[in-house]
């Protein structure tokens, strides 16, 4: 469960990375598209979700360097197109927090 609340959340925080980076403005539709997935998480996490801070803190790092990423690999093929090029995007920081998630949140033997 706590995976698919991270992987909703992802959605505003890339939003908030293009409009605090890129100064991309997002119509009044998108903006309450947003506000509902918001409001989806928050109470899919309020009734749901019993989370702990060790657990909390993994997955908000996950959310906001997966966004982050995201938006860097973006940016870097946006740029590459537009020169007429091809950068190779480097995936494997993706398993490395996909990796750490799991080793920080597994139950330990």
């Amino acid at each position: 469960m706590i995976c698919q609340i991270a992987k909703l959340s992802m959605i505003p925080v890339s939003c908030l990375l293009e409009v605090v980076f890129d100064k991309i403005r997002y119509s009044r539709d998108t903006k309450l598209s947003i506000a509902v997935v918001l409001l989806g998480v928050a109470v899919c996490t309020v009734t749901d979700v019993s989370v702990n801070a060790r657990g909390f803190i993994a997955a908000f790092v996950a959310v906001w360097s997966t966004s982050l990423q995201q938006y860097v690999s973006h940016s870097l093929l946006k740029s590459a197109v537009s020169h007429g090029f091809f950068w190779p995007v480097d995936l494997y920081f993706c398993v490395f927090l996909y990796n750490l998630y799991f080793y920080i949140v597994s139950p330990r033997r």
